[in-house]
């Protein structure tokens, strides 16, 4: 696996993403897509999608259905074209009476 290529992040409206890798992609996973727009010759990441369905799963031509809720559309996508959020954790607050 390329460790350099799934290390890649992007950040949009203040939210960090990264690439998937191909393992980490699951039906039921809340993504993000590429989107381009060659009119205006830019791209930008569109979301959120929930995977739906593995097309072709292990072959080269593998490929998975997405659907989102607020467009009411589903799409198909590449592994290269999904990105995952970026959630920092934090530990929770103590208090003064923690132990």
């Amino acid at each position: 696996m390329n460790e350099e290529l799934y290390s890649r992040t992007r950040e949009q409206n203040g939210q960090e993403f990264r690439k998937a890798t191909p393992n980490e992609i699951h039906v039921g996973q809340c993504v993000w897509i590429n989107a381009h727009d060659p009119n205006v010759g830019r791209s930008w990441l569109e979301g959120p999608y929930f995977v739906t369905e593995t097309i072709h799963e292990n072959r080269m031509s593998e490929h998975f259905a997405v659907f989102s809720t607020h467009l009411n559309e589903e799409r198909r996508v590449r592994h290269g074209d999904i990105w995952i959020p970026v959630i920092d954790t934090i530990k929770p607050p103590r208090g003064h009476n923690a132990k």
